[in-house]
């Protein structure tokens, strides 16, 4: 391994390290085509409940500032497996590249 080599993996480690919300992105995702994906089915899916943009709530809570109270992980892992009310979508309706999109834009707002 060259010291090139070394230099752009520790590189890329210290980026994921400050941007986690970045990394957990598809591969092929830059971030801000994650984040339109994520609204995209947010609006398909969610905003009925918690609002257009997520930040205004209604039958379910505004997601605002989200990414302060929950880790990108914890929030996957209540969408797979929610409490009631909020309705249970995957697999069925959201499969697992809408679910680090959605991530991924409810971490943005």
């Amino acid at each position: 391994m060259s010291l090139k080599t070394s230099f752009i993996g520790l590189l890329a480690l210290a980026y994921c390290t400050l941007q986690p919300v970045l990394c957990f992105a598809a591969e092929k995702d830059t971030a801000g085509q994650a984040i339109a994906a994520g609204k995209t089915v947010f609006e398909d899916n969610c905003s009925s409940c918690h609002g257009a943009h997520g930040t205004e709530g209604g039958a379910g809570p505004s997601l605002k500032n989200l990414k302060a109270r929950r880790s990108g992980a914890a929030i996957a892992a209540w969408i797979k497996n929610p409490a009631p009310p909020m309705p249970k979508m995957y697999p069925s309706a959201i499969g697992d590249t809408d679910i680090k999109h959605l991530v991924i834009y409810l971490q943005s707002l």
